[in-house]
Parts: structure tokens; C-alpha cells; sequence
């Protein structure tokens, strides 16, 4: 289809209180906008169009980094939806866009699907409205429609009738118009008596006037909701991972607990994977078949391949590949690393920026030393290689294959390939030393002074190692 898209994202978002501009605001990872930009770009259109405010920078600087082949145009006064689209019409004039249709969109509405918008491009009328039923229609504008359910007109809710507010058919916002009957009629628009400001929806009643048929597509009120609050955005979210979840699921994942599961928009999720309650995965994941997501995880811009096992309470950080068969356990935290098949990584450790090899078993409280306060370092460990408990790695080093590191270890050089590793320091026994040092410290508390014998001894016991 020869298509324009138009996605209005000017509006200052007032009510969601903050400095960060409304349709920036992240939904399953994602700005607002970004959703409404992936499902505009399943249509494969000739040019999308996004109208922002000279004021949201950040939104242009958005636009600019993730989506550079969309045009911006700027509303550098907010006057109205059909001043903004004017503004949209003057950017597609000078790149000579303009296509056969327009599809006008808005960058609030994230929850739309590809599939609603192609059944209201399906429709043949030159003037088609996207329209819903909601539970609670008190601030939506009104459709009026003819016995042959064709719209002639949209009322906004604080001019309706008291007869006209008992309507439940509202008005969702997108539209379908032939572009030729667009630029016909959006300079016939006038302002607003009580704002002064310029609606697109007044396009319908002047469609109507001019003998145009103006078609109405109904939607789900759920898929068509508008983020105004941080409220609205809470309860997208819940309706965005309901779908994505219900998705999951269909494509043969297990979810045990699904409300307690956090998807991301670019969530992959394969075959005969089980994900237990409490599991957050961020953006950038991909989880291939057969993976089992232990309670309390946490994973973003990561790889976790075949038969992993992961958790319970392991965070998994951006940039970890998790190799086929491995195991990360219990409160383990991996970032910037390459965990190899086979390896097990079990208990209370941190992994940063290491590469270790197939078969390799890093014992509980292992500790990688990667950053000195100026510059991050790699630790290398080989294939088979055993890291006893409560080691540190003291990066950047090399443990070679089939390498053995004695538990409590403080390893600071490279230990060569099946070569056995102590660091630490000589155990040190002292008989009785324990009974002396109560006296003395008992003494102490009381005031008294100690007797020259009660002194420890300071040469070694027979019995230390």
C-alpha cells in the first residue's frame, strides 16, 4: 500500500509528573513511542512521519539513535491534533512523500497491534475512524453515526448532551483518510471556541458534509488504551505482559506462577523452557529450548543456551553468554562473561568480564577481580579447570586447563595449564592459645595488670601447619 503514517507525540504529558517526556516513558522496556513506531513499521509504509515539540529534545534524540529512517517534524506551538498533522503535511511536502493514504497515530497508545491497523486500512470508506466501547466512556469523545453505522460526526465529551453522553461508541484517536481528502479538508478546520485550538476530529463532521462516507472499525478498549497517568502506564503494563506471556506460553514455554513474570518486548523464549515464580527478564534476552529459570532470577541483554539452569536468585547482567548444560546457582551474579558447556558456577559468587571454558567448576564465594578503579581486566579459565571456594581472581590472569586452585586462595598471577595453586596464608595453631587470651582480655576489662607469664607465646606450636 502507497502509506503515510502520522504518529502525533507533541503533548507535554503534564499529568505524568515528571521531567521525562510522556511517550518516553518505558513500557516492557520499551518507550511508548518506540511501540507504536514497531507496529507502524509492520505495515511497510512509504514514510512515517513523528510530530514532536522543539522543547522534547530527548524525543528527537530517541528518534535520531533507534529510528533514523522516520521523519520529524516540529509543532513549535501546541495548537491541536490537526495542527500537529498540519505540521506533519509540510515535513511529507518537502521530502515529496506524500502517498495515496494517511494513517494518523498516536504516540500514547503503545498497546495497538499491527493486525487492528490493517483492519482499519481494509476499510474502503475514504474516511475511517478506529472506535471502542469502553467500560468507563466519561472522557472520550462520542461517535455519531447513521442507521448504516457511518460516523458523521465525533463530540468531545465536555460538549456533549446529556442524551449523547449515554453513547457508548467512543472515539479511539487513529484514523484512515485519503490523503487528497486530508489536505482538502484540514485547512477547513477551526479552532476550538473553548480551547482555540485545531482537532482532527472535526475532520468526520466536515467528511460528512462534503458527502464523503466516513467508516467506523471497533477495536478492544484494553488494546486501545491511552497513557495520560502513571496509572494508565501500570495498567498497560499489566496488559502488555498478560499478551506476551499468553505468547510465551502458546509457543511452549512453561511459565509455573505467569502474573509473577516479567517479559520484555524483545523477549525470545524457546521450547520446553520452565520459568518459576519471580523471574524478571529484561530487554536484550534470548533463552533458547529446554531452559530452567529457578525463583527470584534476573536477566537482561543476555544469551542463555540449551538445558541452562539457572537460579534460584542468580542476576544474570548484560553482554553473559551461558553455554549449553551449565549451571549458574544459587545468589550468583555473571555480567560481561562467557559461562562454557558444561560449567557450574553454583553458589554466592560474582563473575565480570571472564571467559570460562566447557567443564569448569567454580566453587562457592569465587570472587573475579575485574575492575581496579580505573580499567576493567579479564580473567581467563580453562576447560576443566576446578576454582576451589572463597577464591579470588585477581584479574587479569590466566587459569590453564585442567588447572586446580586450592579453596581461600588469592590467585594475582597466571597458573599454567594442570598445575595445583595455593595462595594463602600458613595456618598457625597455638596450644591453649584460646583459654590465655580470655585471661588476658578479662583482665583487661577489670582494670588489672597482667602477669608476665599470662602472655601469649609468639613462636609457633608443634601443631601449626
Amino acid at each position: 500500500m502507497n502509506l503515510d503514517i502520522i504518529i502525533l507525540a507533541a503533548g507535554s504529558g503534564k499529568r505524568m509528573r515528571s521531567s521525562l517526556p510522556k511517550v518516553l516513558h518505558k513500557l516492557g522496556g520499551l518507550p511508548l513511542l518506540g511501540h507504536v513506531l514497531h507496529a507502524a513499521k509492520h505495515l511497510q509504509p512509504t514514510s512515517i512521519t513523528v510530530v514532536v515539540s522543539p522543547e522534547q529534545r530527548d524525543v528527537a534524540d530517541y528518534l535520531l539513535q533507534d529510528f533514523t529512517d522516520v521523519h520529524i517534524a516540529l509543532q513549535d506551538t501546541p495548537k491541536g491534533t490537526a495542527h500537529a498533522a498540519h505540521c506533519a503535511l509540510q515535513v511529507l511536502d518537502a521530502a515529496h512523500a506524500t502517498a495515496s493514504t494517511t494513517l494518523i497515530l498516536f504516540g500514547d497508545t503503545p498497546l495497538i497491534r499491527t493486525e487492528t491497523l490493517r483492519q482499519l486500512l481494509a476499510c474502503s470508506d475514504d474516511l475511517a475512524i478506529l472506535a471502542m466501547t469502553p467500560d468507563d466512556a466519561a472522557a472520550y469523545g462520542r461517535l455519531i453515526v447513521d442507521p448504516q453505522h457511518k460516523a458523521t460526526a465525533i463530540v468531545e465529551a465536555v460538549d456533549a448532551t446529556p442524551a449523547q453522553l449515554q453513547i457508548s461508541l467512543c472515539n479511539a484517536g487513529m484514523m484512515k483518510i485519503a490523503s487528497p481528502l486530508l489536505q482538502q479538508l484540514l485547512p477547513q478546520i477551526q479552532p476550538s471556541r473553548r480551547t482555540q485550538e485545531y482537532y482532527l476530529t472535526d475532520l468526520v463532521q466536515l467528511a460528512h458534509a462534503n458527502h464523503h462516507i466516513c467508516g467506523v472499525v471497533t477495536g478492544e478498549a484494553q488494546e486501545l488504551l491511552g497513557i495520560n497517568t502513571r496509572a494508565e502506564l501500570a495498567k498497560a503494563e499489566s496488559v502488555i505482559q498478560q499478551r506476551w506471556r499468553t505468547q510465551a506460553m502458546q509457543g511452549g514455554a512453561t511459565l509455573m506462577d505467569p502474573p509473577s513474570v516479567f517479559l520484555s518486548y524483545d523477549t525470545q523464549i524457546g521450547q520446553d523452557v520452565m520459568i518459576y515464580p519471580h523471574v524478571f527478564i529484561g530487554p536484550g534476552v534470548k533463552i533458547h529450548d529446554g531452559v530452567t529459570i529457578r525463583p527470584y532470577c534476573m536477566l537482561t541483554a543476555c544469551e542463555i543456551h540449551a538445558g541452562v539452569t539457572l537460579g534460584p536468585c542468580a542476576h544474570i547482567r548484560p553482554g553473559t553468554v551461558v553455554e549449553t548444560g551449565a549451571r549458574i546457582g544459587n545468589f550468583v551474579e555473571v555480567k560481561n562473561s562467557l559461562i562454557g558447556p558444561g560449567s557450574h558456577v553454583d553458589h554466592l559468587s560474582y563473575i565480570g568480564d571472564s571467559d570460562i571454558g566447557e567443564k569448569a567448576q567454580i566453587g562457592a564465594g569465587t570472587i573475579t577481580c575485574n575492575y581496579n578503579g580505573f580499567s576493567k581486566s579479564r580473567t581467563l579459565i580453562g576447560r576443566q579447570a576446578f576454582v576451589g571456594s572463597h577464591t579470588t581472581l585477581i584479574a587479569p590472569v590466566r587459569i590453564g586447563d585442567d588447572a586446580m586452585i586450592a579453596a581461600g586462595s588469592v590467585i594475582t598471577h597466571d597458573v599454567g595449564t594442570g598445575d595445583l595453586a595455593f595462595a594463602r596464608a600458613r595456618q598457625n595453631v597455638q596450644t591453649e592459645g584460646a583459654a590465655k587470651l580470655r585471661r588476658k582480655l578479662k583482665a583487661q576489662t577489670a582494670g588489672h595488670q597482667l602477669e608476665p607469664s599470662t602472655h601469649l607465646e609468639d613462636s609457633p606450636s608443634p601443631h601449626q601447619d
